[in-house]
C-alpha cells in the first residue's frame, strides 16, 4: 500500500533527527497530526488534500521539534527541509512525464484549466488568471489557505516551505518551460504572481 505524505514525512524525519530521538519524535508527530485533523474536521472536502498532505505534516513536525527543545528557527528549518526532501519524487515524476515529445506545449493551457479545480475557492484560494495565448499563463493569487492556516496555528515560520515546494516541482519541468514568480503572500507580497510560459 502506498504510504501517505504524512507517513513519508515521519520516515524522513526519523532519518533527520538523532537515532535516540527518532521513535519519540515520530510518535509525537502522529499525535499532533491526528489532533490537527480533528481540529479541522469540518473543513471543506476541497481543502483536505492541501491540509492533510502538505500543511499538517509540516505543522506537526514543527510543533514536535519545538517540544524537543529546538528554537523556532531551527525547528522551522528542519521541518521545512524534511518536507522538501519529499518533493524530489513529484519533481522527477513531472520531468519524466514531460519527456513525452511535445507534451510541454500543453502545460500553460493545462495549468489554466487545472487551477480552478486544484486551487478552488472552496479550498480557500482566490486568484485571477491572465492568459495571452496557449503559450503563456499568468496567475495572481490573492488568498492562500497555506498562508492563512500557518497564521492561525502560530507557525508562520514554516509557510515559505510550500512556496519553495512549488519552485522545486515546477521550476525545472522542461528546458522549454519557464516558471517564474517574483513575490508571494508568505514572503510579504500583495499577491503570489505565477507565470508559466514556453521559451521561444
Amino acid at each position: 500500500m502506498k504510504k501517505t505524505r504524512f507517513e513519508q514525512m515521519q520516515e524522513q524525519m526519523a532519518r533527520n533527527v538523532e537515532p535516540e530521538q527518532a521513535k519519540r519524535v515520530t510518535e509525537a508527530m502522529a499525535k499532533e497530526y491526528k489532533a490537527l485533523c480533528e481540529a479541522y474536521a469540518d473543513q471543506p472536502k476541497e481543502m483536505v488534500n492541501h491540509t492533510h498532505n502538505n500543511i499538517f505534516p509540516v505543522v506537526a513536525a514543527f510543533r514536535v521539534l519545538l517540544a524537543e527543545g529546538m528554537s523556532r528557527p531551527q525547528a522551522a528549518e528542519l521541518a521545512q527541509n524534511t518536507f522538501l526532501e519529499l518533493m524530489k519524487v513529484p519533481e522527477q515524476t513531472i520531468r519524466k512525464a514531460l519527456k513525452i515529445p511535445g507534451l510541454y506545449h500543453l502545460m500553460p493551457w493545462l495549468w489554466k484549466v487545472m487551477m480552478p479545480r486544484m486551487f478552488s475557492e472552496a479550498a480557500g484560494f482566490q486568484f485571477r488568471v491572465y492568459s495571452t495565448d496557449r503559450n503563456r499563463v499568468k496567475i495572481d493569487m490573492f488568498q492562500c489557505p497555506y498562508y492563512r492556516i500557518c497564521q492561525e496555528l502560530d507557525c508562520i515560520e514554516i509557510a515559505p516551505t510550500f512556496c519553495t515546494a512549488d519552485d522545486i516541482c515546477y521550476g525545472n519541468m522542461h528546458p522549454k518551460l519557464i516558471w517564474n514568480r517574483t513575490k508571494t503572500l508568505v514572503r510579504g507580497g500583495d499577491v503570489c504572481d505565477f507565470d508559466l510560459y514556453i521559451k521561444k
